[in-house]
């Protein structure tokens, strides 16, 4: 099933029952899934009707696991890491085998400059749930936490996996250029750039829109640690041969 399908069936479920806890949670990643990917055009709108509808889930039935997941991806995007961790720890304690819990702090993790151990979390739910349907965001983070310790060809793996999954989704190939860039391996970062113009056509491939990138991903007070990742991302992106301007 699509999810727009499962979503309409999550409306109708509302219809006959307004308190309904899983269809209000499940409905809400309608709303915050396009934010956390980048593709909504108005995230702050966007955030709170989702977290409009996984509280009034909560507030109905606390014990729900996966609302707490959800609640802390909203926080994550919020930019409240602190209580995004509370968030899922809770759904952990909860629900031992909620894996998405493990992977949402890992994406904490990662933007409090605690590359491994987000590595260790990720490593946690790939193991628990290998044929998860979040696999490829999961081999993402992988790559990146991987590539901001340094650890370039196990980052080009882990990048080539999330690939493999869905090619259709952007991350992994900027950390597989970035990383191919340290590795001096320019033949296959040019053809990996190549690939970018085909899958995203719209995309800018250059220096300057990596910049944008991370100052939309960082700001001031971001852990020194998250910022030097940040960087090592455009270094390795120039190394590749991937034009400034």
């Amino acid at each position: 099933m699509q999810a727009g399908a499962g979503f309409r069936l999550c409306e109708k479920a509302l219809e006959i029952d307004a308190n309904n806890v899983t269809a209000l949670s499940v409905l809400s990643i309608k709303y915050w899934q396009p934010v956390s990917h980048g593709l909504s055009a108005d995230p702050k709108g966007d955030l709170k009707r989702g977290d409009d509808l996984v509280s009034r889930a909560l507030a109905l039935y606390p014990d729900l696991a996966y609302g707490h997941v959800f609640k802390a991806e909203i926080l994550r995007d919020q930019g409240k890491l602190a209580e995004a961790d509370a968030e899922a720890e809770r759904a952990l304690y909860l629900d031992p085998t909620a894996v998405d819990a493990y992977a949402q702090l890992a994406f904490n993790e990662m933007e409090l400059g605690r590359f491994e151990d987000s590595l260790q979390n990720l490593d946690k739910a790939i193991r628990l749930s290998p044929h998860d349907p979040s696999l490829h965001y999961w081999y993402s983070a992988k790559a990146s936490a991987l590539l901001a310790l340094k650890q370039d060809e196990q980052a080009i793996g882990a990048a080539r996996a999330a690939i493999a999954i869905d090619p259709t989704f952007m991350p992994p190939h900027l950390t597989l250029i970035a990383a191919l860039g340290w590795t001096g391996r320019k033949v296959e970062a040019r053809e990996a750039l190549e690939r970018i113009s085909t899958l995203f056509p719209s995309v800018t491939r250059t220096i300057a829109a990596a910049k944008v990138l991370k100052s939309e991903r960082t700001n001031v007070e971001s852990e020194p640690r998250y910022l030097d990742y940040w960087d090592r991302v455009i270094a390795g992106l120039r190394k590749a041969g991937v034009p400034e301007e």
